[in-house]
């Protein structure tokens, strides 16, 4: 359940250290689980990651990687591979990017930072696919 304050009169409160691509990741990995947090260690590494790096790449992928892991098992390892690749600056900047839509690629210098992007920007794949 996310976080609201008690005292808020809206739900759009979102914490310090969470942007609302963290909070969707979240949303992806319990649609992937079908809500589920099983008992079981590795369910739960699987789903959520070995430990707090491995939870935010998970969290901030693409949400068709997150939620049909199986189908994209190999783009999603590529994904994470060119991530973790990526200076801490330019894995902040991809974090603050991704949660903001639309985005604009033209502003991008780095070329690693637009391949790790352009799946965000591709809207409706899933249903096409299906």
């Amino acid at each position: 359940m996310k976080y609201i304050p008690l005292d808020a009169k809206d739900r759009s409160y979102i914490g310090a250290h969470w942007n609302r691509r963290l909070l969707r990741g979240v949303q992806c990995i319990l649609l992937a689980t079908l809500g589920k947090v099983g008992l079981r260690l590795d369910f739960f590494e699987a789903a959520f990651g070995c430990n707090v790096k491995e939870f935010l790449e998970i969290a901030i992928m693409p949400e068709h990687y997150i939620i049909y892991r199986e189908r994209y098992k190999s783009e999603a390892l590529s994904w994470r591979e060119t991530f973790n690749s990526l200076t801490l600056e330019d894995q902040k900047q991809l974090i603050q990017i991704s949660s903001t839509t639309p985005i604009d690629f033209k502003t991008l210098k780095s070329k690693k930072l637009k391949n790790l992007l352009l799946p965000y920007a591709e809207k409706g794949k899933e249903s096409k696919i299906s």
